[in-house]
């Protein structure tokens, strides 16, 4: 089996990586912020950034309702957005904040902790600033394109260039690129997508420690996940019952969770400023990822990482119906092989001149390179 990491991809004790607690980083992503709820909505914990984000000092806000923080004429409905928080259905909400000069407008992203609190995440939000501010019908229309431009295709690795080429025009990263797990979770990208002169990855392997047992566990339990700059400094979490419960925070479904120094410093010796990725999920298995990596800090906003998820998902069934599709054909073949095959073993039983004729065909059948007969 080829396993070769390229010489710009080292890592140093990769299998460190396994030993980190990744899903407890004690701090998120710059670009956005972070407060921990408790049942009655009551700030238990802060990112150290809301002074940036809001003009508040984040140690003053702790302890108060999260709720005194929004617009008063959109306090309603985002406290039923919160509650909603585990619907599915609610992600993104437009959350209206009331900041030094004025009112500025987020995206609030919320789930629940297993020990049963809330985290609310904000993100800068599509209309405002210079995001784009794509609609629903243009993001269905992409995946609409994506199952017709592969309908006709059998192969797993057209249909994944159709992948990577597709996702590359509607996130506007520099490379896209869909990674096959194989049996021993190594790693093959088979399809890429990227700009002119850069180096490719395309038929590649890397070893299964690239990527070790927890972090495949995470890539199921949230199926998208985006770092927007690895040199940004990381913003430490605050709670009211000490630094201790900051590092106990599970952030195993954080949009914003920094990602793990040794991951950081993989994508910087790959060049990497920026990366998102997509689960693609086969009988709720982790069959591979769709890689996006990006050479300059950038940021896509909730409803396009969704959209891009959402294609991953549909993508993902298609591809296995294809795999089954290919499976049974394989079998119908195999069967049709088999029976002249056995009719001819019986017919010339007993006669060792006549049975080595068959051996060509044998080989063919089981894909074998050589066979040897024993009398």
């Amino acid at each position: 089996m080829p396993a070769s990491t390229p010489p710009e991809t080292p890592l140093e004790n990769p299998g460190h990586c396994d030993d980190l607690p990744i899903r407890f980083p004690g701090g998120i992503q710059p670009h956005g912020m972070m407060f921990i709820l408790d049942h009655d909505l009551n700030i238990v914990g802060i990112s150290d950034n809301a002074l940036q984000h809001l003009g508040r000092d984040a140690e003053d806000l702790l302890s108060t309702p999260v709720s005194d923080l929004f617009s008063p004429a959109a306090r309603g409905s985002v406290i039923k957005s919160i509650r909603l928080a585990d619907s599915g259905s609610v992600n993104p909400f437009p959350v209206p904040m009331e900041v030094t000069g004025g009112i500025l407008l987020f995206d609030g992203i919320a789930h629940t902790t297993r020990d049963g609190r809330i985290i609310l995440e904000l993100e800068p939000n599509p209309g405002s600033g210079d995001l784009p501010d794509v609609g629903l019908d243009h993001h269905l229309a992409v995946i609409s394109r994506s199952i017709s431009l592969t309908s006709n295709i059998a192969e797993i690795s057209s249909f994944s260039e159709v992948m990577a080429r597709e996702m590359k025009a509607v996130t506007g990263y520099d490379r896209v690129m869909v990674y096959q797990f194989c049996d021993d979770f190594h790693g093959h990208v088979i399809a890429e997508a990227m700009e002119e002169g850069m180096p490719p990855f395309l038929g590649l392997h890397y070893p299964a420690s690239d990527i070790p047992a927890q972090a495949r566990e995470l890539y199921l339990t949230n199926l998208m996940r985006m770092a927007c700059d690895v040199d940004a400094t990381p913003i430490p979490l605050i709670c009211s019952s000490g630094p201790e419960n900051a590092a106990a925070v599970d952030m195993s479904r954080s949009v914003l969770r920094c990602l793990s120094p040794i991951h950081l410093d993989y994508l910087r010796n790959m060049g990497v400023r920026a990366t998102f990725s997509v689960s693609l999920v086969v009988d709720e298995k982790l069959w591979g990822l769709i890689l996006f990596h990006h050479r300059s800090p950038r940021f896509i906003p909730y409803s396009t990482r969704a959209t891009a998820s959402l294609y991953g998902t549909v993508m993902a069934t298609l591809m296995e119906a294809k795999r089954n599709s290919s499976r049974k054909d394989r079998i119908s073949a195999a069967r049709g092989q088999a029976l002249p095959l056995l009719t001819g073993i019986h017919d010339i039983a007993g006669s060792d001149g006549d049975l080595f004729t068959m051996l060509p065909k044998l080989m063919a059948f089981f894909s074998a390179s050589g066979a040897i007969f024993i009398s």
